[in-house]
This record gives structure tokens, C-alpha cells and sequence, in this order.
């Protein structure tokens, strides 16, 4: 009988718990934020949708990550955040999603919020991280030559 009378109240909470949930959250937005560091310069909104694009498509042909690929890779979490520290000190873009976005690799699924694109090197792109939906900063290794090389050549016409 005390089963019964307490059924009614836990329904009240778990829909009071939802609703609270869902006024809380913003919607999510399919795009994409792009943040652009070189010299200050910031890019147009053409140049800006190729460089997500050519961005989601580097991001595609990674063949090995650190979150899955680790006995592979050995690379340990500080060595990885200091990778990404120095790769942060200098040129790169980031695109950034406000919620966690699946994607399928060459090295398997990814759940990121943020990609990173280090920029450092004058002729390919000089490193590629992703943020994941456990605030992880990920590793990508091997990815497409010919799609870094496009993404550095886009990205230093803009930059200057």
C-alpha cells in the first residue's frame, strides 16, 4: 500500500527533474564556432566554412588516437597536454561545437567538442587534438597528407 501513494510523488519529481533539465539547457546548434589564431587575423565567412570543412575532413582520415589507440601511440596524459600547450602557444585554428558531435575516423568513432589545428610548421598542418565528451585533450596521428597541406595553405592565405 505504501508503494502506491509514493508512485504518484515520484512521477511528480522525475517530471519536475526533466522539465527543470530542459529549461536549463540551451538547444544545440549543428554549427560550428571557429576560433582563428594568426596575427590577430580573423577570416571571412567563406574562408571560414572551407576551413570547418577541410577541418572535419582532416579530422576524418586520422588513422590513431590516443583514447584509442594508446598501447599504440604511448603517449602519456602530461606528455599529451604538453603537446597541446605548445601547439597552443602559436598559429592554429579551433573549431568548437557547443555540444559533443560523433564522428566516424579511419581510426574509429570520436566524440569531440573541439578540434584542434595546430598551424606551426610552414608547409602542413603541425598537429591535429580533439577535445572529447570527457573533457580528454585526444591525440591524432596519421592523417590524410594532402588534406593538411590544402588546410595550411587555406589557412596562411588568410593570415596574411
Amino acid at each position: 500500500m505504501r508503494i502506491i501513494r509514493i508512485a504518484p510523488l515520484l512521477l511528480l519529481f522525475a517530471a519536475t527533474a526533466t522539465l527543470a533539465a530542459d529549461q536549463a539547457a540551451p538547444p544545440a546548434t549543428t554549427q560550428p564556432t571557429l576560433q582563428f589564431k594568426i596575427d590577430g587575423k580573423q577570416p571571412g565567412d567563406k574562408t571560414r566554412a572551407e576551413l570547418i570543412r577541410l577541418g572535419l575532413e582532416l579530422l576524418r582520415t586520422s588513422n590513431f588516437n590516443t583514447v584509442n589507440d594508446p598501447q599504440l601511440l604511448r603517449q602519456s596524459v602530461p606528455v599529451i597536454q604538453d603537446h597541446y600547450r605548445h601547439a597552443a602557444a602559436g598559429d592554429y585554428v579551433l573549431i568548437r561545437y557547443d555540444h559533443p558531435i560523433t564522428l566516424k575516423t579511419v581510426g574509429g568513432d570520436v566524440t569531440v567538442y573541439d578540434i584542434f589545428i595546430g598551424l606551426a610548421r610552414p608547409d602542413y598542418v603541425s598537429s591535429l587534438f580533439t577535445i572529447d565528451d570527457q573533457c580528454r585533450v585526444v591525440a591524432h596521428e596519421k592523417y590524410s597528407g594532402g588534406v593538411a597541406i590544402e588546410f595550411k595553405k587555406l589557412a596562411a592565405m588568410n593570415g596574411n
